[in-house]
């Protein structure tokens, strides 16, 4: 099964895959604690 979000990796979850599973997750939780500057593009600036 093809992941519905990116339409190109191996949907494991919920036909998300890992990495869009990881990236929807994170976003829910850092929503939920109403992080503004620590969203999953940001942190992913961060880390290069």
């Amino acid at each position: 099964m093809i992941c519905t979000k990116c339409n190109k990796e191996e949907a494991e979850w919920d036909n998300l895959c890992q990495d869009c599973w990881e990236s929807w997750t994170s976003e829910l939780w850092w929503a939920s604690l109403g992080g503004v500057f620590e969203t999953p593009e940001y942190v992913r600036l961060l880390e290069g």
